[in-house]
């Protein structure tokens, strides 16, 4: 269903920038109760794991705690020269 035309009463510029999404701010508060509530279970269930998981448990989670680093190629040219840089500091005194 697209938008009704000649209708001004449509946002179709849709949300200010900086306005968090009203449902995704009500899922994260929920899924933190969630987390909160029952942390004890998780720890038990997370000791219960065995090391090779426990390991696997914690980089999956961290994924989406810690940002992943993108890797970059750094392209050296070794025909160009660098020229010191010199600083004659009695022009300042």
């Amino acid at each position: 269903m697209g938008f009704e035309k000649n209708k001004n009463a449509i946002n179709r510029k849709g949300r200010t920038p900086g306005v968090p999404n009203k449902d995704t701010t009500q899922i994260k508060a929920v899924f933190q109760l969630l987390l909160e509530n029952n942390i004890d279970a998780l720890q038990e269930d997370f000791e219960a794991l065995q090391p090779a998981q426990r390991i696997k448990f914690l980089l999956e989670v961290a994924s989406f705690i810690i940002p992943k680093m993108k890797s970059t190629e750094m392209v050296v040219d070794t025909k160009t020269t660098f020229e010191p840089i010199t600083i004659n500091m009695s022009d300042w005194l």
